[in-house]
């Protein structure tokens, strides 16, 4: 009977031992299930980040280098899922392979490029498996540190277009759910990347002028109109210039209008490198264009300008013509109130001033609006 009640016992024992580890088991597959989850949505919180960042990018004016922008936040989106030291974009386009990486150390860009050169065939290789592969770089000419890269190929419209080379520290951790879970970012947000880019390139029309790739009229009121606002309320100063070439209908009547639309860039060239960082050129309407100086005054405007003739002259020589410009410049300073239209007058007379004078040259300085407080 005692040895009856010790076996029972013994099952009993077992049984609740058994359900114990059960239980611990639940509990702890339930503490991963919530890791993963929180890290899905911390992920999807990422791509709803870097949706936003995108459409910010696009619909800011002032960003001259759109395409560097959203590498750059591509770039900074992976970062913060897995650290890594460079990202390159690998296109698979027929039989070649085009590349470009995201970061911006060039330095360790130019490195992961020369490496990526010297092993062409293996990332191919990997690239075309359609796998995630994570393999150690051989030779990298960094001697203080061990890399490896990590290979994620990307889908877009169904087929395999890309693929991202990560390089990442030998040590960096990495498990099934993390890799999964990088995989299903990247391809979400080269899709918003994609979106974004053709959003771009309708926002792109919308701002620039077809024929130079200079700002159009709007673009350029729209700028004037704000720096007027931060002039009138103490913030930095502004000078404008109004820029028509001379005798243009004269040129394009005889030597047809591909020839003029010729002139009309190489003159847009030209200024583009009179003019110093943050000036900005917008074409007016037909041959007349409209030149921003934030910051400078008539004065200062007026030497960059008095550059524009000469270089004009050089560079019209080489297509067999003589090309000048008439230049009228207004300004408006630090605190002074003037409307848009006033300062645009101002620069019209200065203009016609110099049209007067005989062309080619720079007009005057006109009156003032008065200020206001």
């Amino acid at each position: 009977f005692e040895i009856a009640l010790a076996v029972d016992a013994l099952i009993l024992t077992l049984a609740l031992a058994s359900r114990t580890l059960s239980a611990l088991k639940e509990r702890d597959q339930a503490k991963v299930d919530l890791v993963r989850a929180d890290t899905a949505y911390q992920r999807e919180q990422l791509l709803a980040d870097f949706v936003r960042k995108l459409q910010s990018v696009i619909t800011d004016d002032e960003n001259v280098d759109v395409s560097r922008e959203m590498d750059g936040l591509f770039f900074e989106s992976i970062n913060r899922i897995i650290h890594v030291v460079e990202v390159m974009v690998l296109t698979m386009n027929g039989g070649k392979a085009q590349y470009r990486c995201l970061g911006r150390n060039k330095v360790m860009g130019r490195l992961f490029m020369q490496v990526f050169n010297q092993q062409m065939p293996q990332f191919m290789k990997d690239c075309r498996s359609g796998l995630i592969t994570r393999r150690n770089i051989r030779g990298f000419p960094d001697a203080r540190e061990r890399y490896q890269y990590l290979l994620v190929p990307v889908k877009t419209r169904e087929e395999m277009d890309f693929c991202l080379l990560l390089l990442i520290p030998q040590e960096q951790y990495l498990d099934r759910d993390m890799v999964s879970g990088l995989r299903e970012f990247v391809e979400k947000a080269v899709h918003a990347r994609m979106d974004a880019e053709n959003m771009e390139q309708l926002h792109y029309s919308a701002r620039y002028d077809d024929l130079t790739g200079v700002l159009n009229r709007a673009s350029m009121e729209s700028r004037v109109a704000r720096l007027l606002t931060q002039c009138a309320e103490g913030g930095k100063g502004l000078a404008l210039a109004f820029v028509d070439v001379d005798h243009f209908k004269k040129l394009n009547d005889g030597m047809g209008h591909d020839f003029g639309d010729l002139c009309l860039k190489m003159l847009c060239r030209i200024m583009q490198q009179v003019l110093p960082k943050g000036g900005q050129i917008g074409r007016f309407g037909g041959d007349e264009f409209l030149v921003l100086f934030p910051g400078l005054d008539y004065g200062e405007a007026s030497q960059l300008m008095e550059k524009l003739n000469p270089a004009l002259a050089v560079a019209s020589k080489r297509e067999k013509t003589v090309l000048s410009v008439s230049i009228g410049i207004a300004d408006c300073l630090s605190g002074q109130r003037i409307t848009m239209a006033e300062l645009f007058k101002q620069a019209d007379m200065s203009l016609y001033a110099a049209k007067a004078a005989g062309r080619a040259q720079v007009g005057p300085r006109v009156a003032k609006a008065k200020t206001g407080k």
